[in-house]
């Protein structure tokens, strides 16, 4: 039998009860020597005698599954088109930007170094504070821009924010 267990113990009997006198561990084979109950007697590579639980064995040899990866596809406009309708239209990331827009503007420029005109409507500004985004992404690095997107507009949005920057070539031609 091959241990299918991370790791296993073998005893001097066959319960619980009894000592462990000796570990296997996960695709290690051992020879039945005899069964009892739920039990094995069995010959350890090492030549020890012990005994092992059988529901902690299998009757063939295991083999690791390896999950192949899936393959990667490149974002497409319309992956980014879905993105930026989420950060325009949903209400809670809509919210939050033109919170700071119209009651803290000096965020944006203070925190993230966007400038922008603060008489214009907030949709005429929206181009130039993702811009803003990137700029400082690329300053100071993606961890540092993702930790205060989070500070001020929320996990949710922040992600959207730093999925729109990662895929910037599609932002590019969502401009033009």
């Amino acid at each position: 039998v091959w241990v299918k267990a991370g790791s296993a113990n073998i005893r001097n009997g066959p319960s619980t009860q009894n000592k462990v006198i000796a570990g296997a561990k996960w695709n290690d084979k051992l020879l039945v020597i005899e069964e009892q109950g739920k039990w094995y007697k069995v010959k350890l590579p090492q030549g020890q005698i012990g005994w092992i639980y059988q529901p902690l064995c299998s009757s063939e040899k295991l083999y690791y599954r390896v999950k192949t990866k899936p393959e990667e596809t490149k974002p497409t406009l319309e992956d980014l088109t879905m993105k930026l309708s989420f950060i325009r239209i949903n209400k809670e990331v809509k919210n939050s930007l033109h919170f700071y827009y119209y009651n803290r503007m000096t965020i944006f420029g203070r925190e993230f170094g966007i400038t922008f005109s603060p008489d214009l409507p907030f949709d005429s500004n929206y181009e130039r504070i993702i811009e803003g985004f990137h700029d400082r992404r690329e300053k100071y690095g993606r961890e540092s821009l993702y930790g205060k997107l989070v500070r001020y507009f929320g996990r949710e949005t922040a992600e959207n924010i730093i999925w729109l920057l990662d895929h910037w070539e599609l932002w590019e031609k969502f401009c033009k």
